[in-house]
């Protein structure tokens, strides 16, 4: 099913108004501090996960979703951390010449979410659409806005 751009909106809104629970788990076993707030994100254009939650590790900030119907499997992680930084050298921030440089591939376009480069450690270097118009002029001087790795 395909869902306008205005429809997607008003889903995220929604999904993001109806978090569950708060609170902080520390599992040290994997040394990561997960904030266990159950929420929405657009994972790629016109896709909703819902069944994501915030957590830290080595002190930096990621969202992840997860597949409640196929064993919690990870489908979704990113990251808008400016401490983060790719195994490619890629950062919150970076230019998109640089970006492009470093990642030698081609510009991918989702339409109503966003554009990104892939990177060869499987994470993406993401540009942030306008939120008015949901399209962007791309330009060497557009900044890296998140990264995200999808399975």
């Amino acid at each position: 099913m395909k869902y306008s751009n205005n429809e997607i909106i008003i889903i995220a809104i929604a999904i993001l108004n109806s978090c569950c629970t708060t609170g902080i788990q520390n599992n040290s076993a994997e040394k990561k501090t997960k904030i266990d707030s159950i929420y929405g994100i657009m994972i790629s254009s016109g896709t909703i996960e819902d069944n994501c939650f915030d957590y830290i590790e080595k002190e930096i900030k990621y969202s992840r979703c997860t597949d409640e119907k196929n064993n919690n499997n990870i489908v979704y992680t990113d990251t808008k951390d400016k401490k983060y930084i790719s195994p490619e050298g890629v950062y919150i921030g970076m230019s998109f010449n640089k970006v492009k440089k470093i990642s030698k591939q081609k510009l991918v376009q989702e339409p109503g979410w966003v554009y990104y480069f892939p990177l060869k450690s499987g994470w993406n270097a993401a540009f942030v659409l306008d939120k008015e118009t949901a399209y962007q002029t791309i330009t060497k001087d557009s900044l890296v806005a998140f990264i995200f790795k999808r399975k």
